[in-house]
């Protein structure tokens, strides 16, 4: 049997996908899956036991007819026998209705709306956790029919491994404790102030710890004024490598430090310990990154900050104004937080 999943974005959501996709195909080996979403993830497809469909929503698939022509591409060129549609957002809408049309059946993700809304209203929040997003991916699952057993706390790891070049830089430029940092977040509300990352940086001197950079090909600059500005033994890697590869050496790290962003996820699937910091978000709305310990999540607790928390995605404003969830949270406390990890591995 072949099924099609449908998840364009975003990357954070798409790694949380994937080890599900794993899990499936280990379990069912009669299913060949394959995931439609952007061509740049096409290079985690290349060692991998799961189909790529870019969909190029820029180009060839933009629009209404160009959306057409993916739900044929999926249907007649991959000759599909069933689609999980695990975003549910218009782009995916549209696609199930043509299917549909070529009398395709559809199983889509339901979404905690309603949960979320309440769990990040301003007044009368409803704080507890809601159903997480990898449940979510399965009940989708189910409804068609593929039931899979599955423990984020025991969840697949990426398979990539570094190229022989990657490998032997890798050799010369790590040290005696390897730390990923990535400093930046795609919204303000997930955005912890650079200049604390910057005495974080500082606090770690240069003789043992060796820090890479990660980020987006665009803050190459600004993650090198970073690194510069710390005095840190640093090395940016942001757009050095394609994503298979970028992974491959994430698994290589003693521990990565992150926002609640798509690092946070990377660095789950690849294995390694992820220390996240949590501003508006929160690990509540279903979005904890698999196998990681609640310990290594640094937030202010509601409790002492009750607007938290006041968004899903960390793409609202601040009510308050001031980003305290996210000011709050000191350079010293997440330095503790490192060392006390780092005394327990």
């Amino acid at each position: 049997m072949r099924v099609v999943v449908q998840r364009y974005s975003a990357l954070g959501d798409i790694l949380m996908l994937l080890p599900i996709l794993q899990a499936a195909k280990a379990q069912r080996p009669d299913l060949e899956i394959a995931l439609v979403s952007r061509p740049y993830l096409a290079p985690l497809f290349k060692n991998f036991d799961i189909d790529f469909i870019p969909a190029d929503l820029k180009g060839r698939h933009k629009g209404l007819f160009g959306l057409y022509r993916l739900a044929n591409e999926i249907y007649a060129g991959y000759q599909a026998d069933l689609v999980i549609d695990a975003h549910q957002v218009l782009r995916s809408k549209v696609v199930n209705r043509f299917l549909g049309f070529f009398g395709l059946p559809t199983f889509s993700i339901r979404k905690n709306r309603k949960e979320r809304a309440a769990l990040t209203r301003k007044k009368n929040k409803v704080f507890k956790p809601i159903r997480p997003v990898y449940k979510l991916y399965l009940e989708a699952f189910e409804k068609a029919g593929i039931a899979i057993d599955f423990d984020p706390k025991k969840a697949p790891i990426a398979p990539y491994k570094l190229m022989k070049s990657n490998s032997q830089w890798w050799d010369a430029e790590k040290g005696a404790l390897n730390i990923g940092i990535a400093p930046t977040a795609r919204h303000q509300g997930k955005q912890w102030p650079l200049e604390q990352m910057q005495y974080l940086m500082q606090s770690m001197g240069v003789n043992k710890v060796k820090i890479f950079l990660f980020g987006g090909p665009d803050e190459a600059p600004m993650l090198n004024a970073l690194g510069e500005n710390s005095g840190a033994n640093f090395t940016v890697v942001a757009g050095a490598f394609s994503l298979d590869q970028e992974i491959a050496l994430v698994k290589n790290l003693d521990f990565m430090i992150s926002m609640d962003s798509s690092n946070m996820h990377l660095a789950a699937w690849a294995g390694t310990k992820v220390i996240s910091i949590w501003g508006a978000t929160h690990p509540y709305a279903g979005f904890k990154a698999y196998g990681q310990s609640d310990l290594n999540q640094i937030q202010i607790p509601a409790k002492k900050l009750s607007c938290r928390p006041c968004s899903v995605f960390g793409n609202k404003g601040c009510w308050r104004g001031d980003y305290a969830c996210l000011n709050g949270i000191s350079h010293q406390q997440v330095r503790d937080y490192l060392n006390q990890v780092i005394s327990d591995s």
